[in-house]
């Protein structure tokens, strides 16, 4: 991975910053403990930098994304054992507006343990993207292992601060009531929604494509209002009910088709046979300091 990290830094000029992985690893008693195969990289100006990387030697991967996901199509370099992922943004719930990507790169002061001039989060900020990424699709105990640790690195003042500013109050509060089911059971009774999220966490199950949908309808529930929420879950639902940008009302037929008829199947699997046909759009009002702001 430090050889690839020197690739992209040789490529491009400007900060980059590391979003999770070998960081995220060093939160940990041993870093072999939470491996990665993939540097998620932050910067600026994504397209700008992807083109830079592809005109060094890099190489896209093949792996076909939908437009609207959050990094581009991910590079390798041949050789190189690894995956780059170019994000203008982090991984963000669309019922949570995400600090702008120049607040995070401000914060960036510090070296990233991938070394070679890419930076790190802030320890406040690398908790929010953890937080948000937690609850982006099925939660598991590994990302909620993730959160704890980057928290525990964080001054609760200082951390309150942040959570508050970028509206995560409740879902910082949910989080830590899940989190106290699932390690200190006997402790404190907390809420039935977060004890039935905390069990389905004990047990590890992998997620269904059904599961993965409900528990995307219902995820603004934990970090929004009552009100907002169901705002928030009956937008998503219409999305999926009507056809993804550029595909026909026939082909959003035949995929729902394959969906109901694949609802009880490993959500990764389906994923996987489907591609970027599974893959649903997002609804978002575009950031201040995204390039697309002012077309």
């Amino acid at each position: 991975m430090p050889l690839l990290a020197q690739r992209v830094r040789e490529a491009c000029d400007g900060p980059i910053v590391l979003l999770k992985g070998a960081d995220v690893a060093a939160l940990y008693p041993a870093p072999g403990l939470r491996p990665s195969v993939d540097l998620d990289l932050l910067v600026s100006d994504a397209e700008a930098v992807h083109r830079a990387l592809l005109e060094r030697g890099f190489v896209i991967t093949g792996r076909e994304l939908h437009p609207d996901v959050h990094h581009l199509d991910g590079l390798s370099w041949p050789g190189l054992h690894g995956e780059v992922e170019i994000h203008s943004a982090p991984k963000w719930p669309s019922w949570l507006e995400p600090p702008a990507t120049s607040e995070l790169l401000a914060g960036a002061t510090e070296p990233s343990q991938a070394g070679d001039g890419i930076l790190a989060l802030s320890p406040g900020h690398r908790t929010l993207v953890l937080l948000a990424h937690t609850w982006d699709e099925v939660p598991n105990l590994g990302n909620l292992v993730d959160v704890l640790l980057a928290a525990d690195r964080v001054e609760p003042e200082t951390l309150e601060i942040l959570v508050a500013r970028h509206g995560f109050e409740r879902l910082w509060r949910f989080t830590q009531e899940v989190a106290a089911s699932v390690f200190s059971p006997g402790a404190q009774r907390a809420p039935l929604r977060a004890r039935a999220v905390a069990r389905n966490l004990v047990r590890m199950r992998q997620g269904t494509v059904l599961g993965s949908r409900l528990a995307e309808a219902v995820s603004p529930s934990y970090g929004l209002p009552p009100v907002r929420a169901a705002a928030a879950s009956a937008r998503t639902v219409a999305l999926w009910l009507r056809p993804n940008d550029g595909e026909t009302w026939s082909a959003k037929l035949r995929r729902t088709r394959r969906l109901l008829g694949r609802s009880l199947s490993p959500v990764a699997q389906f994923d996987e046979e489907l591609g970027a046909e599974s893959r649903r759009s997002r609804s978002r009002e575009p950031r201040p300091d995204d390039p697309s702001h002012d077309a």
